[in-house]
């Protein structure tokens, strides 16, 4: 019954009780999503069973970054840093600090031209 639910379903309640096409939702079993991404980004807790996740995958759940994804988060990283508020800075300095191991882990698929030609 759940597959039918999710099959016909486009929007989804997020971490932050938020509506959002299942699109705009990542993956909650990627690590490096979850350092990287906001609670908005994933989708309630309701949908964090097994099962329900698994169906989720196959009908768009997004488990990579795009690169508009990458700027997004460098972004909320920034606005995170500059709240002013102790916390939140080192929150942002953990992000940021994952961020830049995410790219150079991707650097060949975010910057080809930077690649070692052989």
């Amino acid at each position: 019954m759940n597959h039918i639910f999710v099959s016909i379903t486009t929007m989804f309640s997020s971490g932050s009780h938020r509506f959002k096409n299942l699109m705009q939702l990542y993956d909650p079993e990627v690590p490096t999503l979850l350092a990287l991404m906001s609670q908005d980004s994933f989708p309630d807790e309701f949908y964090m069973q097994p099962d329900i996740l698994l169906s989720l995958r196959k009908v768009g759940l997004q488990s990579t970054l795009s690169w508009d994804t990458v700027l997004e988060c460098a972004r909320s990283i920034e606005k995170e840093a500059t709240r002013g508020d102790e916390d939140c800075a080192l929150s942002a300095k953990a992000r940021g600090s994952e961020l830049l191991l995410f790219l150079d882990v991707h650097a060949e698929t975010f910057f080809p031209e930077f690649s070692n030609k052989k």
